[in-house]
């Protein structure tokens, strides 16, 4: 979405879930081999380089997910994994977090290394695996090529449930209050973000008119028809969105909308409104230690599709010094956020400092090396 990608870069990142069938009968040729409802394989031949070798138990429910070094995605969900695991330890949940060897960089030592860093924010067993085994056995025989890729292993030891680590805000509640479905449920969840979507596309939709209607008048013209009509469509949203809460009032709760609920407002103009709630969101995040929100809250504020005058830029910049406090400065991604967020407040010998630790940090990988710079421009144009 051009015009408002924010609020559904959301949708998008962390509304994939399992779609298919787990009715599927076990000689259906379509049905992959490892599907909703199996028992779960071992993860044998992993070497444990935190916390001891885990087992699966009946009794307890298990959050497996698979992760890479390279994988920004993959290391911003982790913190959120981290408070899972905290918040239903009690219940029974363990999270168990898997990576396997590959071409890409993700070795024993840049994964030992990572650990040695960032291992203590994470207290959840890290298993790593030298052979394509448990990879193959997991992800290529359920048709998951993406990372990160959150599996969920219920109490009875099947599996539950394959998608994004966000997801498992709608998933392990109904798991642990006995109210999983499998698929139904599954369907449920994703008829709450098509809702949620088809709400949030009305400001897409406004946009696409306008741009329309004034196609040939100039970029300028252009430019200003668009935002305007987008800023009207999403008050429009921001009107509609208290019935979606009525209606999923336990969607209401979880950061993501909270996170959604900025976006819009900053895309309705309304900069005071949206202050006030990043005064709370800001607050609960760090509280929760909540990197990925505070990434967020960063962002919205900071980039000119949402904030083109810099108002309230402050908070862009307060947010990206808790996730450094988080997160340390041995992070790309915090070190990059910070780099944009002064940048946008005007601050330009503080982002590049900032930005000259993430070089540093980036070292003699020639594609780590660009993919800093390629931050880096996209930030200053």
């Amino acid at each position: 979405m051009r015009i408002f990608p924010h609020a559904l870069f959301l949708l998008l990142a962390f509304g994939v879930g399992c779609s298919a069938q787990d009715s599927a009968k076990k000689d259906d040729p379509k049905r992959p081999k490892f599907w909703l409802g199996d028992d779960v394989p071992a993860l044998t031949g992993a070497k444990w380089l935190q916390g001891s070798e885990t087992k699966f138990e009946k009794g307890k429910v298990y959050v497996v997910e698979f992760w890479a070094t390279w994988c920004g995605p993959c290391i911003q969900s982790m913190p959120h994994l981290a408070h899972l695991q905290e918040e239903y330890a009690k219940k029974g949940l363990q999270v168990i977090a898997v990576t396997t060897a590959d071409e890409d960089g993700n070795n024993l030592e840049s994964v030992t290394d990572f650990l040695k860093k960032r291992g203590s924010k994470f207290p959840f067993p890290f298993a790593f695996c030298a052979t394509d085994a448990v990879n193959t056995a997991w992800r290529e025989n359920s048709g998951t090529d993406s990372l990160p890729s959150s599996f969920v292993v219920d109490a009875t030891g099947k599996l539950a449930f394959i998608g994004h680590p966000s997801d498992l805000d709608d998933v392990l509640p109904r798991v642990f209050a006995g109210e999983w479905k499998g698929q139904a449920s599954i369907d449920e969840i994703e008829k709450e973000k098509a809702e949620l979507d088809d709400i949030l596309n009305l400001v897409q939709d406004a946009a696409t008119r306008a741009e329309k209607a004034n196609a040939g008048k100039g970029a300028e013209v252009i430019t200003k028809a668009v935002g305007d009509a987008a800023a009207e469509a999403a008050k429009e949203v921001l009107r509609v969105l208290p019935n979606y809460e009525k209606k999923w009032p336990h969607k209401a709760k979880q950061p993501v909308f909270d996170a959604v609920k900025l976006a819009v407002t900053l895309q309705a103009r309304e900069f005071d409104a949206a202050a006030k709630l990043t005064d709370d969101l800001h607050k609960k995040s760090v509280q929760a230690k909540d990197t990925q929100t505070l990434g967020q809250i960063r962002s919205f504020w900071s980039v000119k599709a949402l904030n083109p005058d810099r108002k309230h830029i402050g908070y862009a910049t307060a947010a990206a010094e808790e996730i450094l406090k988080l997160q340390g400065d041995g992070d790309l991604g915090s070190l990059l956020g910070a780099a944009e967020a002064y940048y946008a407040a005007g601050k330009k010998d503080k982002a590049e400092e900032f930005a000259n630790k993430a070089r540093k940090l980036a070292g003699d990988d020639e594609r780590t090396k660009a993919a800093v710079e390629k931050a880096i421009q996209r930030y200053q144009q």
